[in-house]
């Protein structure tokens, strides 16, 4: 399912449980290399950053916890940006992104101009980046609760339970470590861009984003 809005000199379409018609669309408007449409498709992508002259290509994977499990999952999220474009896909609906495009979508023409630099792609997924990583943040703050709860267990001498929570605990911060560290190094290399649609004035937004924060709490 494909929708789209308008905002100033960007138009950001939103794509999710992506389909052939989706992928189609796409080849018939933009001329992106046909892997980067087939990586759309694929489930279990490693994040990655690829450059061309006019757009990049870029696979994000969000962590977020299943409290049933207590395993840390992943959301994936697509991205094309280049000049005046802005696109997302993703297999299945991201909350946080969804509430993110409905609200600007609501801004619409009420939303103040932005000046140049804010007026670009780059800066939109400067966005997206900080709201979801922003909950990577949040999961982090879980983990830690559920550390001080298990210490307190230990404490009690409930030596059984402690034992299996922290290899959970265990598990998922491995888990975390694996998937964070990667993107760590695609915003690195966002810091280090320097094009008309992410100018290398934007890295110290990239730079100061809440990724890294993250990857520096789990390493």
């Amino acid at each position: 399912m494909r929708r789209e809005f308008h905002i100033h000199n960007i138009t950001w379409h939103y794509i999710e449980n992506t389909s052939a018609k989706d992928i189609q669309f796409l080849a018939e408007h933009f001329r992106f290399h046909p892997l980067d449409l087939q990586d759309c498709y694929e489930i279990a992508q490693r994040p990655k950053l690829d450059v061309y002259p006019n757009y990049l290509f870029l696979i994000f994977q969000f962590p977020y916890y299943d409290s049933k499990q207590r395993r840390i999952r992943i959301q994936t999220l697509n991205v094309f940006i280049g000049k005046g474009f802005f696109i997302t896909l993703t297999q299945e609906s991201i909350p946080l992104l969804a509430e993110y495009f409905q609200e600007l979508q609501q801004k619409g023409a009420r939303e103040p101009k932005l000046d140049r630099l804010r007026n670009t792609s780059g800066y939109l997924l400067y966005k997206v980046l900080d709201l979801l990583f922003g909950s990577s943040v949040r999961l982090l703050d879980t983990m830690n609760e559920q550390i001080v709860a298990t210490e307190e267990e230990v404490y009690s001498e409930q030596t059984k339970q402690a034992a299996k929570n922290i290899g959970i605990i265990r598990r998922n911060i491995m888990s975390l470590r694996r998937l964070v560290q990667p993107q760590v190094r695609i915003v690195g290399q966002l810091v280090n861009m320097d094009t008309t649609f992410v100018p290398t004035s934007l890295s110290v937004y990239f730079d100061d984003s809440k990724l890294l924060r993250v990857g520096g709490d789990v390493t």
